[in-house]
Order: C-alpha cells, then sequence, then structure tokens
C-alpha cells in the first residue's frame, strides 16, 4: 500500500509541468539586466573617479615642480642681470627686455644663465650655455608671466588640465 500511494505521489509529481514559464523568465531577465547595468554604472563610476583623482594629483605635482624650479633658479641668480622678453620668439629674434613677459633670462655667478620660458603650452628651462632644453611640464601650461619688481621677480602662473585650473601669484627674491 506504501508503494502504491508513492506511486501515485509519483506520478502525480511527474505529471505536472515543471520548470519556468515564460513569464518568469522575462522578470528573471529584466531583474539581471537591472542588477547589470547597476553594477557597470558603479564600476565606470570608480574607474572615472579613479582616473580624474590622477589627472588632479599629476596636475598638483606639475604645480610644485613649477614652483619649486622658479624659486630655486631665481633665489640662485645674481639681482640686476635678470631679463625679461616677452615671449621665447621675441628673445631668439633679438628683441629687447621689457618688464614683463613669458620668457625669463637669469645669470648665476659663474657667469652662466638660463631660461625660464613658456613655450606654447609647455615649460622650458634651457642652458645658454650648452644649449640643452628641458621640458618640464607639456601641454598644460595655460599662463606664465614675470614681472620684473629690481629686487625680486613676481611670477604668475597656471595650470589647466581638463576641468582642473590651478594659478598662483608668487614674489621670488634673489638672494644676494
Amino acid at each position: 500500500m506504501k508503494n502504491d500511494r508513492m506511486k501515485v505521489d509519483l506520478d502525480r509529481f511527474l505529471s505536472k509541468n515543471s520548470g519556468f514559464t515564460l513569464v518568469e523568465m522575462v522578470i528573471s531577465l529584466v531583474i539581471g539586466g537591472i542588477l547589470l547595468s547597476s553594477i557597470s554604472v558603479i564600476v565606470s563610476s570608480a574607474y572615472d573617479f579613479y582616473f580624474d583623482s590622477r589627472k588632479k594629483i599629476q596636475l598638483q605635482q606639475d604645480f610644485s615642480l613649477v614652483e619649486q624650479v622658479l624659486s630655486s633658479r631665481i633665489h640662485e641668480a645674481e639681482k640686476g642681470e635678470q631679463k625679461i622678453y616677452t615671449n621665447y620668439s621675441e628673445l631668439l629674434s633679438g628683441g629687447s627686455a621689457q618688464t614683463s613677459g613669458s620668457c625669463l633670462r637669469v645669470t648665476f655667478k659663474d657667469e652662466s644663465s638660463q631660461l625660464l620660458c613658456q613655450i606654447d603650452n609647455d615649460f622650458y628651462v634651457i642652458d645658454e650655455s650648452t644649449g640643452a632644453q628641458t621640458q618640464l611640464i607639456k601641454t598644460i601650461v595655460d599662463t606664465l608671466n614675470f614681472s620684473d619688481q629690481t629686487n625680486y621677480i613676481e611670477t604668475v602662473y597656471t595650470l589647466q588640465q581638463g576641468n582642473w585650473v590651478l594659478t598662483d601669484t608668487l614674489c621670488h627674491a634673489f638672494r644676494n
């Protein structure tokens, strides 16, 4: 009797339609799609935040580098020997020194001199005795302006990368 009852239950179970209905499949696909799109939005946001942060950090490091180079070169230079040109092209064409511009020539005690210049959107340090050009910052220098104040050089510089903009005005004193 017990075997007959098990056989009837088994027959009833096997005779029922088993599996998923089309509606159940569509609902599970929609829920899965929503979950996957939510995960992709989160991953994409994290990815954008990471690279945006890297750009900001790089901009801050470049900004600090410009400040350190300008401060050290001007501080080491001989007072009264500095010359400012409107831009690098003006210097190359033999133009006369101005009171402000984007190219600064500083001369040191050993009679060597260097140019600190904005050329296009790049920041260069050019050693005039060897002709060596060092491109310190590439494509993000928006503004670099030197102003001769006799006892010090005032610099205004702006670096821009994407939506990030850093600007500063500093006065760099000569050592002597």
